[in-house]
């Protein structure tokens, strides 16, 4: 997903700390999976609350979408994005992180660190890069925040069909008044995002 490059730890500032990162290991229903995870409480300096508050949404949101689907008959859907934090956008200019491999990655490159190029999971900054990512494509395909809530949006066609979504995260919700609406919407997403 092109999330780093490597770079010699000669070329990292001087006065810029590199972060630790490890594997995590975890067995799922769908089979072993393995997730690089960033040291993110090195960091330094801390970024700040501005930097990495990621709305979700309240239970309220969720039962809200519920019911306006039952109530209208529309079928609901659900998505998940795979490994949404390295599917985020680029880190921002200046925004430079540098990581150390994790043990083992590297038998032979022990002056190799990585330059971040996306967040990776453990970084306070990465669930705020991810939410803007996912609300950038929500809102270039045509949806709406509904009054203050961050993570309910309702997308209204020209010939009066909508999609109500909510998102937690990495997962979708979301219902739709028109089955050829909502299979262009899922197709749109998963081109954009890895589902």
């Amino acid at each position: 997903r092109k999330t780093w490059v490597e770079i010699q730890r000669s070329q990292v500032p001087a006065h810029v700390k590199i972060m630790g990162s490890q594997f995590v290991y975890k067995d799922k229903i769908t089979g072993a999976k393995a997730r690089l995870v960033v040291r993110g409480d090195q960091q330094n300096p801390k970024p700040t609350r501005d930097k990495t508050f990621s709305p979700t949404p309240s239970a309220t949101e969720v039962c809200m979408l519920c019911a306006l689907s039952t109530e209208m008959n529309w079928p609901m859907h659900s998505c998940d994005i795979v490994q949404a934090f390295t599917q985020s956008n680029s880190l921002r200019p200046g925004e430079e992180l540098y990581v150390y491999p994790s043990v083992g990655y590297y038998e032979n490159k022990r002056n190799v660190v990585w330059k971040l190029k996306k967040p990776l999971y453990g970084l306070s900054i990465a669930p705020k890069a991810w939410f803007n990512t996912l609300k950038e494509f929500v809102v270039k395909y045509g949806f709406t925040s509904v009054n203050t809530l961050d993570t309910f949006f309702v997308y209204n066609s020209p010939e009066g069909e909508s999609i109500h979504l909510v998102f937690h995260v990495d997962d979708l919700l979301f219902s739709f008044s028109n089955d050829d609406l909502g299979m262009h919407f899922k197709a749109a997403l998963l081109t954009w995002f890895d589902a």
